[in-house]
């Protein structure tokens, strides 16, 4: 699975994207185009969504933007999800947070560049607790 970076003018409607941005990584596929904005429906999600400045997102991923990016992407999307059985250990980003004493902002970075495992689901971060435990012991 990669991104690739065809013209603007070559992307179309039932592409797979790969939107990146300091937040968040979402995967879905592209539902209308119309100028410099999408309509994308990512996975796990019910609603579709805009994305009002796809051009400006799409020309960041190409000047090789770490933050912020929008990408056709070939193949599925990673995993979100752990194993079903594997839920037990997972708490919410908050939860995580108040227990452990470190700010939100702080852990949903730490999830985003994988020091510390999680998923999200629907929007929420999912942390595993184990990880995030032996992240603060080594630091």
């Amino acid at each position: 699975m990669t991104a690739v970076s065809p013209a603007w003018s070559e992307v179309e409607v039932g592409q797979r994207v790969r939107w990146v941005t300091p937040v968040f990584v979402k995967y879905g596929k592209i539902v209308t185009k119309r100028k410099r904005s999408l309509r994308v429906q990512f996975d796990g999600e019910s609603r579709t969504t805009v994305i009002p400045d796809a051009l400006w997102y799409y020309c960041q991923h190409k000047v090789g933007d770490k933050e912020n990016g929008l990408a056709v992407w070939e193949g599925e999307a990673k995993p979100t999800t752990p194993t079903p059985n594997a839920h037990d250990r997972y708490i919410t980003a908050a939860q995580a947070a108040a227990s452990h004493g470190v700010e939100a902002k702080d852990l949903r970075r730490w999830l985003r560049s994988g020091k510390v495992h999680g998923y999200q689901q629907q929007g929420l971060w999912m942390v595993d607790e184990q990880s995030l435990s032996r992240y603060m012991a080594d630091r």
